[in-house]
């Protein structure tokens, strides 16, 4: 059983009837003007939406599929309990203020990667989580800061005084953990040509 929706609405569907599965080029559920937009079960125990006869999104007991559709005007993307992953996503962009991504297991771009722009935070839980195969992470902040367990590894900059690199590091020295400003060596301290990059003793 299919069910095409036009307006006014020219079935009706009781609580006893069942669709058939459908497909992309063929859902369950369309529309009149467009046989080959709507609703299909695109595999078990998962919903798509087909848009021209092609699956844009995939919802499941385990996963939200964007098929590699960018994600846009985007508040906050936050999931829950030990963290899901948001998977092939061409882009999740956030407007105006920024968007928060928190409490994620993992953001995984596919093909070319996926840029992560405007961005207020990422944060990751549980053991962690990969941001991987992303062309760009862009903050706009003066500071990015990386961490681990709560501690800042290290600290990118867009304030870099004269002889300084825009990269703060964390070290142990004697167990005492400190963050401390990447600067540059003399002329040619790093071999002909080249300088080394250095932190304080």
């Amino acid at each position: 059983m299919a069910v095409v929706v036009t307006s006014p609405v020219t079935a009706v569907i009781s609580t006893a009837d069942s669709l058939a599965d459908g497909s992309a080029g063929a859902p369950s559920v369309a529309f009149s003007t467009d046989a080959t937009t709507g609703f299909c079960k695109s595999a078990a125990k998962t919903v798509g939406v087909s848009c021209n006869g092609a699956l844009s999104l995939e919802v499941s007991d385990v996963a939200i599929n964007c098929h590699n559709k960018p994600l846009t005007n985007v508040g906050d993307i936050t999931c829950k309990s030990t963290g899901q992953a948001i998977t092939n996503l061409n882009a999740a962009t956030g407007i105006t203020a920024g968007m928060d991504v928190t409490a994620v297991k993992s953001l995984a771009g596919i093909a070319g990667g996926a840029p992560i722009t405007n961005a207020a935070s990422l944060a990751m839980i549980a053991a962690g989580g990969g941001i991987t195969n992303c062309t760009s992470v862009a903050s706009t902040a003066a500071d990015m800061t990386l961490k681990a367990n709560a501690h800042i590894i290290a600290q990118l900059s867009d304030t870099i005084a004269d002889g300084a690199v825009g990269l703060l590091l964390r070290r142990n020295v004697g167990g005492v953990f400190t963050l401390e400003q990447v600067t540059m060596g003399a002329s040619d301290s790093g071999g002909s040509g080249y300088k080394v990059l250095r932190v304080p003793n």
